[in-house]
């Protein structure tokens, strides 16, 4: 079976410049870029699977075992969008003066 290679060049998620960041804003940027990666990394096998359910003729046995793996990658993104909430009600209240969550 051929192995699979990732066609997109991945990036790192350490800061490009020189600014120095709080540990607390190092965190929350790490967190928002992996959610962004996470979700478009599962749109790939997401939109893949879709087309070929609809163009490909397959044996009918192999039809659930496609939708399955549809509705987990479905449920993967449902769980990185409220990663990507958590995050970003993390970074607002890192940014209240007297929150004390995720003070730095």
């Amino acid at each position: 079976m051929p192995t699979a290679t990732y066609p997109f060049p991945t990036r790192s998620l350490v800061p490009v410049s020189g600014e120095a960041e709080s540990p607390t804003d190092e965190i929350l940027r790490a967190a928002r870029e992996l959610g962004h990666a996470l979700t478009n990394d599962l749109q790939a096998p997401f939109g893949t699977l879709e087309i070929v359910l609809q163009t490909v003729p397959l044996p009918t046995d192999l039809y659930p075992l496609l939708q399955d793996a549809m509705i987990a990658i479905a449920e993967a993104s449902g769980r990185v969008s409220q990663f990507q909430a958590t995050v970003q009600n993390a970074a607002l209240a890192a940014r209240e003066p007297h929150s004390g969550a995720l003070a730095s």
